[in-house]
């Protein structure tokens, strides 16, 4: 049975990686997360549950009490020596490296967290499969690398030598890494340009549920750039199809190709204030929306181009934004019981 290490499974979109690859008997899955304190952690040790670990010790495995072929270790990818004793003792076949210090807004006022997080830990990754001799590496990379590039949708092959954030700066460098490791020590990489994920159990920090949190509590919500934006919303589960048929990928062919980027998005630009007015419809409540500037770091569109990822595994987002909206209300109903 092969083994998949996923970095950042307390996470967002590497809870749901974790749960995906755990529900089948195909694989053995090490589940790894620092558990930092970025957001409210108490979700964090949901998804955890949702996973059947009950237990958390530093730097020790724990096997989950639900999926028979799941552990989860609690660790920081930042200490190198930990993660390279780490991929020493333990079979690792595939990596999916999702862990990083999220956040384009918060980047401008913390930078070295990015730093240390994006760019420190991942180049511990990085090492660590070099020094195992892990040949298949996925880890995920952003839309906010293109930066203000405006010629929609965005491709892959589009220059991104232009962040506006350091978050985007730490992403773009993980890419340049990863690239040079791939070609220097022969690791096939797929670098994932995730777009606007969203979903249930997802980031509390992130637009979809702050404006559900705020909208059921009768607070105002604020729209950037005085609502003039639009986003490219990817689905989580869409999103997750997307890593899991590139995995299998990775796994299927030969060595041929070292290194490549793909967009991972809905291939729909959707207007915020349309984005807004979902919202409205499926909570049943009307928002009070105050209006601001554009801030630092932020980009007025995204819009990707799925037309790689189409070809290389056959990706389709199923997914609408009507729909998603609608299973985020209902999931956000009945996890805090509105």
């Amino acid at each position: 049975m092969p083994s998949i290490l996923i970095t950042g499974a307390a996470g967002f979109i590497g809870f749901h990686l974790a749960y995906r690859f755990a529900s089948s008997s195909d694989w053995k899955v090490i589940a790894l997360d620092n558990i930092n304190a970025y957001y409210d952690i108490g979700i964090k040790l949901d998804r955890l549950r949702e996973l059947g670990i009950r237990e958390i010790l530093d730097d020790q495995m724990v096997s989950s009490e639900r999926f028979g072929n799941l552990q989860f270790i609690k660790m920081d990818l930042r200490d190198r020596h930990k993660v390279l004793r780490f991929f020493q003792d333990h079979q690792v076949d595939v990596l999916c490296h999702l862990a990083a210090q999220a956040g384009v807004r918060h980047s401008l006022a913390c930078p070295e967290d990015y730093v240390s997080n994006n760019i420190s830990g991942f180049l511990n990754i990085l090492d660590g499969c070099r020094l195992k001799g892990i040949r298949k590496l996925c880890f995920a990379s952003s839309s906010s690398v293109y930066g203000k590039n405006a010629l929609y949708p965005l491709s892959e092959n589009l220059v991104t030598d232009s962040p506006i954030s350091p978050y985007a700066v730490t992403k773009k460098c993980d890419e340049l890494l990863a690239f040079c490791y791939g070609h220097q020590y022969g690791i096939q990489t797929a670098g994932l340009r995730l777009f606007t994920v969203y979903g249930p159990w997802g980031r509390p920090d992130m637009a979809l549920y702050k404006f559900v949190r705020n909208i059921f509590s009768d607070r105002p919500i604020e729209l950037y750039n005085y609502g003039k934006m639009k986003r490219d919303f990817t689905y989580i589960d869409d999103c997750i199809d997307a890593i899991t048929l590139i995995v299998e990928k990775l796994c299927s062919i030969g060595d041929d190709r070292f290194f490549e980027i793909y967009n991972v998005a809905s291939g729909r630009m959707v207007d915020l204030e349309y984005f807004v007015s979902l919202i409205e419809k499926e909570t049943g409540r009307k928002a009070q929306i105050i209006y601001r500037p554009i801030q630092a770091g932020d980009v007025e569109a995204t819009f990707g181009d799925i037309s790689k990822i189409r070809d290389f595994v056959g990706y389709e987002p199923r997914v609408s934004v009507e729909e998603g909206i609608a299973r985020f209300v209902r999931w956000y109903r009945e996890y805090h019981g509105v």
